[in-house]
């Protein structure tokens, strides 16, 4: 009885982890993919910004209050960012534990009014409103005698209300002396009367004294 013929030997399975050489490692020109990074990995979070600055310091007192006095407004300080918002610095002012820097915040805003003062003469100094135009075109060489200065109408408009900002915001931060002179008179139809009220027991003590009572 003939022998069955052997079994060949069976294939061994390549492994999906090793590449065509058997080592596990890719030949050369063979290109492998990236590994994937492991699931949950944290991404490293980026710098924060430093935020505005919260906590009353003598330093950021002064600051805001120097600048005030110079000219610049509240809105525009508060704007850079190294500053404190416009609610944290009102509510400095209204904290009664702070009265130092209330009074110095009211100093400077009075400072203030002098600057802008100072600031209505020079925009009224300026020559930006001015501009050279020439007499007669026709016949001009270009000398001096030929030009006359006039003024921009939209330039001196612009002006003028930057004037009259400054004057407003002046008269209202430092009254006695930039604001409208107020003065109380009586109309000669209706003039000014001053009464005084009493009580009853007022009046009967000036009858019985015989004395007329006053205004």
């Amino acid at each position: 009885m003939a022998g069955k013929p052997a079994k060949k030997p069976a294939k061994a399975k390549k492994s999906p982890f090793l590449t065509g050489n058997g080592t596990g490692k890719a030949p050369s020109g063979v290109f492998t993919p990236a590994k994937s990074p492991r699931k949950g990995g944290r991404k490293a979070a980026k710098p924060r910004k430093p935020g505005r600055p919260s906590s009353y310091t003598e330093k950021l007192a002064d600051a805001i209050c120097e600048r005030l006095a110079s000219g610049e407004s509240l809105r525009a300080i508060c704007r850079d960012e190294s500053m404190p918002g416009m609610t944290t610095v009102f509510k400095w002012l209204a904290d009664p534990n702070k009265p130092e820097f209330v009074k110095q915040y009211t100093h400077a805003r009075e400072e203030q009014a002098e600057t802008l003062a100072d600031e209505i003469v020079g925009i009224a100094d300026e020559e930006c409103t001015m501009v050279k135009a020439i007499k007669h075109p026709a016949a001009a060489k270009g000398d001096e005698e030929d030009l006359e200065v006039v003024f921009d109408s939209t330039a001196v408009a612009r002006n003028r209300l930057r004037v009259e900002a400054r004057k407003w915001v002046a008269a209202k931060l430092k009254p006695k002396k930039y604001g409208d002179a107020v003065t109380i008179k009586g109309d000669p139809d209706n003039p000014i009367e001053h009464r005084t009220r009493m009580t009853e027991a007022e009046l009967e003590a000036i009858a019985a004294s015989g004395k007329q009572p006053r205004g």
